[in-house]
């Protein structure tokens, strides 16, 4: 499922458990952005800077705020530093940091 076949307006549970955690196979093809939702786990920082290497997409965006006051620094920053220190050039990292919960990351309605 690509981002670009879901209505926004429709956008469900099991569409956002697809997308984040769904079977799909990896076609190993380019795309234009590397697309990393908010979380505390840096292995998805790893994973992304691993297909940056491999030369995927020229860049990635975080995605993650503050998650309701929950934090004093947006998620997303926290992954864009971890980024720039496994060597990632500032001028490739994307970050969306007013995002609190996974449906407002990805249509960017925060």
């Amino acid at each position: 499922m690509k981002l670009s076949e879901i209505d926004v307006n429709e956008l469900s549970k099991e569409q956002i458990t697809k997308i984040l955690f769904g079977n799909e196979q990896d076609n190993n093809k380019q795309g234009d952005c590397i697309f990393v939702y908010g979380g505390k786990g840096i292995e998805r920082v790893h994973k992304a800077v691993d297909l940056y290497n491999q030369e995927r997409a020229k860049y990635i965006l975080f995605t993650g705020g503050l998650g309701y006051g929950k934090y004093t620094y947006p998620l997303s920053f926290k992954m864009r530093d971890s980024a720039l220190e496994l060597g990632v050039p500032e001028e490739n990292i994307l970050v969306e940091d007013r995002s609190n919960h996974v449906k407002e990351g990805a249509i960017g309605e925060a």
